[in-house]
């Protein structure tokens, strides 16, 4: 049984009755080609919700992916526990990287008081807050 197809359609499944959960600043899943799913944040998701703009951890590269090429982060933690084959180390501080934003997100959300000045667009034109952007 050929485990994308059914990654796959769970994510579909998904897709199709939560799309509201993948926002700016989500920790995701993307997938690329026939590249691995990868650790990604979100940057932009598009007015349609068609595409979403993420960048990768541990690469820092960027890319449009489809949204149907994406899942939240917490739908795969067993995942995070994959670290063979080619690119496992990069994988390893890529999985680290994104446990350590979904930490941060948790308790900025957590600790966010209605006196605040900062406004969520002010972590730069990219949209990478300081974190993400080593």
């Amino acid at each position: 049984v050929d485990s994308t197809a059914k990654v796959g359609s769970v994510l579909t499944a998904y897709n199709v009755s939560n799309t509201a959960a993948v926002r700016r600043g989500s920790v995701v899943w993307a997938k690329v080609g026939t590249c691995r799913w990868w650790p990604a944040k979100v940057l932009r998701v598009s007015r349609t919700r068609k595409d979403v703009n993420v960048i990768f951890f541990g690469t820092y590269n960027t890319a449009e992916v489809q949204f149907e090429q994406i899942m939240p982060f917490e739908a795969r933690l067993d995942w995070c526990k994959i670290q063979t084959g080619k690119g496992a180390t990069r994988f390893k501080i890529a999985v680290e990287e994104a446990e350590e934003a979904r930490s941060d997100t948790a308790l900025n959300t957590a600790g966010a008081t209605s006196d605040s000045n900062e406004s969520p667009g002010e972590e730069g034109e990219s949209g990478v807050s300081d974190e993400v952007a080593r």
